[in-house]
């Protein structure tokens, strides 16, 4: 089942619309969903962050101590989900998904999954680079 932060109806409604602005990465994100629930055991997909304002990114960097720069969630290309596995669980959802679903094929550096703290909190990031 997938739940937001502090149930928020903001993140309820950027989620419905992600599945017309970037479907690609909201099936990535229903397969996540998918995938965890019915294999580890009935967990929940929480989203934290969907979509950021310019401005929301800049306190982010701020708070970060960090230059600002332009994130992927200002373009509805990125999704954060708090984490509520354990950490051999999460290894295997990162190697499904970045197996499945690459980012950029001329640029396997970058990935799809990726586990990552910039200064807000350790969370899951799930991004793509088309739409």
């Amino acid at each position: 089942m997938i739940k937001f932060k502090n149930n928020s109806k903001k993140l309820e409604k950027e989620w419905q619309d992600l599945e017309h602005i970037n479907p690609f990465l909201y099936n990535i994100i229903c397969f996540y969903n998918t995938f965890i629930y019915n294999i580890f055991q009935g967990k929940n997909t929480i989203i934290t962050n969907i979509y950021r304002t310019k401005e929301e990114q800049e306190k982010i960097c701020k708070k970060a101590k960090v230059k600002f720069y332009k994130s992927v969630h200002c373009l509805w290309r990125g999704v954060d989900l708090r984490i509520n596995l354990e950490d051999w669980q999460i290894k295997i959802m990162e190697l499904l998904i970045n197996n499945k679903f690459p980012y950029d094929k001329t640029r396997p550096n970058i990935k799809t999954f990726v586990r990552h703290n910039i200064g807000v909190g350790d969370h899951i990031h799930i991004q793509n680079y088309t739409t």
